[in-house]
């Protein structure tokens, strides 16, 4: 196993621009670079996905598979993109590491793009590396609003147990679906489990029945989910969007219809039952049609935004052959321990070794996304135990630190990504709720050095903060202009020219990372906040612009951001749909912040690795001899999750100072 893991997240949610975050051990760096999406590569993906999607794809020959997976490489990595890539994976062969390459795109706004198939990508001149099948490498999606999910907890000599659920649609769909050809699937599954020392337990069922479903999940427990069947794509009436659907069995007997669920079933499904499975594998039986790949496709993508750390899915039709191989090698790897993304990689790779190499489409057809920080599903108990000593030494306030500002305005963080594609690494924020919310955790985060998190190191943060409900200079648009001036040069000052202004904020974002943080809007107005867009924003935007391309000089490689913080709840009322999200002088409104936590995202966050270790402390106190006395204990005191009070409560019993964790 590697003992460096090195990172090269993609993250695209602009067709002009998108952003690079390169990790390493000594470090980390971010960047944006154009992105290659035109017409003619929709148009060169549409001919392809013609005929990668039919059964036996005999018109898809090896070059139309190397020239599109080097086309989609060249549409995300330019000359200078490419040398920095090449310069890593030389580094990771050298030491024998790992790079991951994770895809994060913005499904909701850019649909089509995250449709393509990704997975072929190849660097250019002829060369045999595979981005999604090359060993050192490992390709993955990460779903939107990445939300990490905590790793499943095994005794030292559980087994993984499996679900294998083929779903037979009936007599009357039959002539129409076809029949369910599953057995060299069932049988590989049957010899890995049956092998001695075999850490594999199998499940299997062929009545995929919604009741039988429900109670093998509540009976078993497994900890996948491997579903083979029929689907389809179904169109929504209101919207017209194609869905995908799977076909279950009928409830009645083997002549009635095919039941058709979605992915919000799944997610019902497994919801109802815990602890839900932490891996779906999905894939369409050897007999699929055309559409059925896309269909299997289309609920893979929606099914891991359930709140599923995992799913696999394979966005082509393959054969029994290739699918044996493929989860002959992937169950493997996982019942050794292997991270999930390396298992897939794995057996991707198991299948270019085939006769035909990389010569088909299958290597590509295992799609991968997953909600996990290093891609470990299941974690074993005693790793973990050893994994806390190694951490024991931590300081307590720190860590403490750190798990409190995972749990707070996480889908805050999360939708700071929106601005990676900027151009100029420029971008405005407006941020609402009601008071007693934690505007002022919010507020102090982003002027502290927790958020060079999200920006990168590379350079310091310059916060500005002004309370607009208190200023004094800040009545009208002209006032906060000159209040700006005051807060740049240290002297009161009025009339500055916007030009000498914007020059002044030029200079402190030249020299490191500037957030502005505008508190409490809305106490100057409804309108205040729409007023400061655009007698602000937009005109200190086009300055600035206008001064580079005077100077003839890029922009800094530094983030320039506004906050515009409202505690009466009135920003969420602004209508920005339509908005050009690529263009910085558009603000992004954020969801609304809440004076709760809901229940759900708090028990997230408390099987967190970071909250048991922050938490730690607290279980010597006789009271809370376990995290399930002090989670009651905090739940109930803090008003069934207040933000503020629960923070408060958290601190106390850890012992450690709210104030020193709150403050600016």
């Amino acid at each position: 196993m590697a003992s460096h893991l090195y990172i090269f997240r993609i993250t695209i949610n602009s067709k002009k621009r998108l952003s690079i975050n390169i990790e390493e051990p000594t470090g980390s760096r971010q960047f944006s670079v154009d992105f290659g999406y035109n017409d003619e590569l929709v148009n060169r993906i549409t001919q392809f996905q013609l005929k990668a999607r039919q059964k036996h794809p005999v018109d898809l020959s090896s070059d139309d598979i190397r020239e599109l997976g080097e086309h989609l490489f060249e549409a995300i990595f330019d000359k200078q993109l490419q040398a920095e890539f090449e310069h890593l994976y030389k580094k990771v062969l050298a030491d024998d590491d790992l790079l991951r390459i994770e895809l994060d795109i913005d499904e909701e706004y850019l649909p089509q793009v995250a449709a393509f198939p990704w997975e072929f990508m190849r660097p250019p001149k002829g060369t045999a590396l595979l981005l999604s099948a090359s060993p050192h490498l490992i390709l993955s999606r990460r779903p939107r609003l990445h939300i990490a999910a905590p790793r499943l907890q095994l005794e030292k000599d559980d087994k993984i147990r499996i679900l294998l659920v083929v779903s037979y649609p009936g007599s009357r769909a039959d002539a129409e679906l076809g029949a369910v050809v599953y057995q060299p699937i069932l049988d590989a599954l049957n010899e890995m489990a049956d092998a001695g020392n075999s850490s594999i337990e199998l499940i299997f069922t062929d009545n995929a029945q919604p009741k039988e479903l429900d109670h093998l999940l509540k009976a078993h427990k497994p900890h996948v989910f491997h579903f083979i069947g029929h689907g389809r794509l179904h169109q929504v009436e209101q919207t017209g969007e194609e869905r995908g659907q799977l076909a279950l069995a009928p409830e009645d007997d083997l002549f009635g219809e095919a039941q058709w669920v979605d992915a919000d079933y799944f997610s019902r499904l497994f919801s109802e039952n815990h602890p839900a499975p932490s891996l779906v594998l999905l894939q369409a039986c050897e007999g699929a049609r055309l559409s059925e790949s896309r269909a299997f496709a289309s609920v893979t993508s929606r099914i891991v935004q359930q709140n599923i750390p995992a799913v696999v899915g394979m966005q082509y039709v393959v054969s029994n052959d290739t699918a044996v191989g493929f989860i002959e090698t992937f169950y493997r790897e996982l019942a050794q321990d292997a991270p999930l993304d390396v298992a897939v990689q794995a057996a991707r790779h198991a299948i270019t070794m085939r006769d035909y190499r990389d010569e088909a489409r299958d290597f590509a057809t295992p799609v991968l996304f997953m909600r996990l920080p290093d891609g470990r599903l299941f974690q074993r108990k005693q790793l973990a135990i050893q994994a806390r000593r190694r951490r024991a030494a931590v300081d307590n306030s720190k860590e403490l630190r750190r798990a409190l500002t995972r749990l707070n305005f996480r889908d805050h963080r999360y939708k700071f990504g929106d601005i990676y594609g900027k151009t100029n690494k420029m971008g405005a924020f407006l941020i609402s709720g009601p008071e007693f919310s934690g505007h002022q955790w919010l507020r102090n985060l982003l002027l502290k050095e927790e958020f060079k998190d999200e920006l990168g190191d590379g350079g310091d943060i310059h916060p500005l903060h002004i309370d607009i409900g208190t200023a004094v200079y800040t009545q009208r648009i002209d006032d906060l202009w000159d209040y700006f001036a005051f807060l740049l040069t240290g002297e009161h000052q009025f009339g500055v020219s916007q030009k000498d202004i914007a020059t002044l904020l030029l200079d402190r974002w030249r020299a490191g990372h500037t957030v502005i943080v505008l508190d409490n809007a809305c106490k100057r107005g409804a309108t205040y906040p729409k007023d400061v867009m655009q007698q602000f924003w937009q005109p200190l935007i086009q300055t600035l612009q206008s001064i580079l391309k005077a100077e003839n000089k890029p922009a800094p490689n530094h983030w320039f951001l506004l906050f515009l913080l409202d505690t009466q709840g009135q920003l969420g009322e602004w209508q920005n749909d339509g908005l050009d999200r690529a263009d910085p002088a558009n603000p992004i409104v954020l969801p609304n912040l809440s004076s709760h936590f809901p229940q759900g995202e708090l028990e997230a966050w408390w099987q967190h690795g970071h909250t048991r270790l922050a938490l730690a402390p607290a279980l010597n106190i006789p009271q809370f001899d376990t995290l399930e006395k002090l989670r009651q204990f905090v739940w109930q005191r803090s008003d069934n999750g207040k933000v503020i009070p629960l923070f408060d409560l958290v601190c106390r019993v850890c012992q450690v100072d709210w104030k020193e964790i709150e403050g600016s």
